[in-house]
Parts: structure tokens; sequence; C-alpha cells
């Protein structure tokens, strides 16, 4: 099953948030959870981070919300508002190159 995260930065965390960048990227890779999309949620000028957007490959809900606690952007504040949604892909989704 895929799952969708969808992390809001709390007001004022962008030190915060480049100071916790390097463990939370390792954290990516821990966890019953598989990265399939990651990146970093900004502002309309292109630059400015506002949070992030996740989405994995995990067997329940409960290992996506397991992974999400012990991410060091959660423990630091980093983040304060998350959101999880299960997600299917349709079948007609095509394959999307980065820009």
């Amino acid at each position: 099953m895929y799952w969708v995260v969808h992390c809001l930065d709390a007001p004022g965390t962008l030190e915060l948030r480049a100071q916790h960048r390097p463990a939370h990227s390792a954290h990516l890779t821990q966890g019953p959870v598989r990265p399939v999309l990651v990146g970093p949620l900004l502002a309309g000028d292109g630059i400015t981070p506002l949070g992030s957007l996740l989405v994995f490959a995990a067997a329940d809900r409960g290992a996506v919300e397991r992974w999400v606690a012990e991410d060091p952007f959660t423990i630091a504040g980093v983040w304060h508002q998350v959101r999880i949604d299960a997600f299917i892909p349709s079948a007609k989704t095509p394959v999307a190159e980065p820009v």
C-alpha cells in the first residue's frame, strides 16, 4: 500500500530545518517504509521550504506513523502539522521526469 505524508513546517523553523536535514535524509532509508517520492514543499518563490511531501510504500499506516514519530524533523519540532493518507496510483498515471 502507498501512503502520502503531507507535512507543514512550524513558523520560524527554517534554520532548525537546515540543521536537522542531514539526519532527516539519513532517516529516509531506515525502518519498515520504502520511500517512493520525497521532497520539500516550497513557497511560491520556489526556494523557501514550507514543509515536506513523502510517498511511502509500507505494510500499514502504523509503520508510517512510527516512521514519522521517529523522524528528526518531528523530534526537533520542524513539522507542526502532519497528515497521512492511503494512496492508490491510477493505472493511467504517467511516470514523471524530474524538472
